[in-house]
């Protein structure tokens, strides 16, 4: 049977939105005001590269989860066991959540802030 892509999922938006609340609030506190406004487009820059190099394709043989330029995790459908989506109560009015894919042997793969995780976890489980 050939394979063909069922779906293709990525990181959510709110990526951004995450770095700039969680991580610049504390360098604000901590650095002089020139040099946080140089810090901001380096973390906005991280979180951009992280979006677009995360990406989750779903075919009907197999799941693979590519993360960066070099790692690259796949799994068979037939070796998946579970997918759980956990979405935050702010998750669930932007429709995105963390996705955990539990294979055999104790293999997981946990993806946080994908867009569309029920769309992912219907197709994988």
């Amino acid at each position: 049977m050939r394979e063909y892509v069922k779906c293709i999922g990525a990181l959510h938006g709110i990526v951004f939105w995450r770095v700039v609340l969680i991580a610049l609030p504390p360098l604000w506190l901590v650095l002089p005001v020139l040099q946080f406004i140089s810090i901001v487009p380096v973390v906005l820059v991280f979180a951009w590269l992280c979006q677009k190099h995360t990406v989750i394709v779903v075919t009907n043989h197999r799941v693979t989860i590519k993360r960066g330029l070099f790692r690259i995790v796949q799994m068979n459908l037939s070796q998946i066991e579970s997918v759980d989506v956990v979405r935050p109560y702010i998750g669930m009015m932007f429709n995105y959540g963390t996705v955990t894919i539990y294979g055999t042997g104790g293999r997981s793969e946990r993806v946080d802030t994908v867009a569309d995780p029920f769309r992912l976890q219907h197709l994988c489980g």
